[in-house]
């Protein structure tokens, strides 16, 4: 934690995962804030409510748990109409999202750019 985050007065610190490695992780973080003028926020997070507890225990000031989803856990028949209206009504801009377009000879790249995480989302333009 210390030697790869580096953490300074003033920031907000979080482990995700609260294995043996994270317990530990979160214990240096408390550690190195001891001294520090203003209390950090050290948030830890995992999906098991006892280890939540045991970090709120050693010192971490909140817990949050993590939630996974597939697909959104996405309803398409309820969902789509709600998230349209929202759009339509200016609501969720979506196209803020589009970072990019290209032509289907070049879909290759245009995936190569998401896996890498120079883009967001992209149009693919079918001739």
């Amino acid at each position: 934690m210390s030697n790869a985050g580096r953490p300074v007065q003033g920031q907000s610190l979080m482990v995700l995962g609260l294995g043996g490695v994270g317990m530990a992780a979160l214990l240096v973080a408390i550690a190195h804030t001891a001294g520090w003028k203003r209390p950090a926020r050290l948030i830890a997070v995992d999906m098991n409510r006892e280890k939540l507890r045991r970090a709120l225990e050693l010192g971490a000031t909140e817990a949050l748990t993590l939630i996974g989803s597939y697909l959104g856990s996405a309803v398409p028949a309820r969902d789509i109409p709600y998230y349209e209206q929202l759009w339509r009504d200016g609501l969720l801009p979506v196209e803020e999202l589009l970072t990019g377009q290209r032509p289907l000879s070049e879909i290759n790249l245009a995936f190569d750019e998401l896996a890498d995480g120079s883009s967001i989302r992209q149009l693919i333009a079918f001739d």
